[in-house]
């Protein structure tokens, strides 16, 4: 179930509210052309209008609307774009809306079985996107995510830029950053061999999109902050390694377990990389977290969490998250090893 079927399900009977869809042309002109009427001619309260965004001059009627009468819940509005990034709409809902974020389902929201290795291994390579993670067929798995692909890069990126973003360097910023050890602007842009500014423009676009998250670098390491696509599912069509996989889901669990405990504005995740490009995936308050596709740490994930120990002291927790079955165990002081499904089972 997407965005949109959620907000249909929202309103239980034609009495309890009005759901509409900018997605329809003739809707979209009446708010586009006369926002004030468009907003007159509804007798069910809550409205609901989907894909908000497709007509920005009617947040300043509905911003109008909710300062003559403050009642919460009058406005349900959705965009498949960042609302809060349009410098308009923003001003328009700035003290006068909250905005959540819906995410792709999380492992524990597609299964009911026993989280193990082969429940995170099917979840790395499905993903949670809604309408495509239950799918069995691998064709028919191909096939929408290349469809998806084509709406996102030649519709959505089209609208959102005006024309002005090319369709295939955004696809090919995505493949990249579905491949590259360390997906960064300037990486991106040498591999790709497009000028950073020209790539900086799309990865804003496609962050707008939600197709791409930001993970920032941690203050003990070096580096700029490193792109990842938004779901497993995608990243595994577009060829990613195990590592890129796991990276992804690590990520969204994370950020979703705060939205589920009622952080709004969930911490940012950072990762962690040296001069001699050691590389640690995450760091949160819980500790430092490397990948690991084997059963037991092995040499080098040691290696590079006994330097790490070194440079910033034993405080710190370090865990290798391992591809094992095996309950938590301590490695070293203050070092463990972690099976993957140690994440959604604390």
């Amino acid at each position: 179930m997407g965005k949109s079927t959620l907000l249909r399900e929202l309103l239980l009977g034609p009495d309890q509210g009005t759901y509409k869809t900018l997605d329809v042309a003739a809707d979209r002109l009446r708010a586009e052309s006369n926002p004030e009427m468009y907003l007159e001619q509804v007798t069910a309260w809550p409205l609901v209008i989907d894909e908000a965004h497709k007509s920005p001059a009617i947040f300043d009627e509905i911003k109008a609307s909710v300062d003559r009468a403050r009642r919460p819940g009058k406005f349900i509005l959705s965009g498949s774009v960042r609302l809060s990034g349009k410098v308009g709409i923003r001003e328009s809902l700035t003290g006068r809306a909250a905005v959540l974020r819906l995410d792709t389902m999380t492992l524990a929201e597609t299964t009911s079985t026993k989280m193990d290795l082969a429940v995170v291994r099917k979840y790395l390579e499905k993903g949670g996107m809604p309408g495509v993670c239950f799918l069995r067929d691998p064709p028919t798995i191909d096939s929408y995510w290349s469809q998806w692909l084509d709406t996102v890069c030649e519709r959505d990126l089209y609208q959102l830029g005006k024309g002005r973003l090319s369709s295939a360097l955004a696809r090919m910023i995505m493949e990249h950053v579905a491949l590259l050890d360390v997906p960064s602007v300037a990486n991106l842009a040498k591999e790709i061999r497009v000028d950073a500014r020209r790539i900086t423009s799309h990865i804003e676009a496609l962050k707008d999109l939600f197709v791409l998250r930001e993970l920032t670098p941690d203050k003990h390491g070096v580096g700029k902050s490193i792109l990842l696509p938004f779901d497993c599912g995608l990243a595994s069509f577009l060829g990613s390694p195990i590592r890129r996989l796991w990276q992804i889901w690590f990520m969204n669990e994370c950020i979703n377990k705060q939205r589920f405990s009622g952080v709004a504005n969930p911490r940012p995740m950072r990762y962690y990389l040296t001069t001699r490009q050691s590389f640690v995936d995450f760091v949160d308050e819980a500790g430092f977290h490397l990948f690991s596709d084997q059963s037991t740490p092995g040499r080098s994930e040691l290696m590079t969490m006994r330097a790490l120990r070194k440079k910033i002291g034993p405080k710190p927790k370090l865990y290798i998250h391992c591809a094992t079955n095996s309950g938590k165990h301590q490695v070293e002081e203050n070092m463990f090893a972690v099976p993957w499904s140690f994440l959604v089972n604390h």
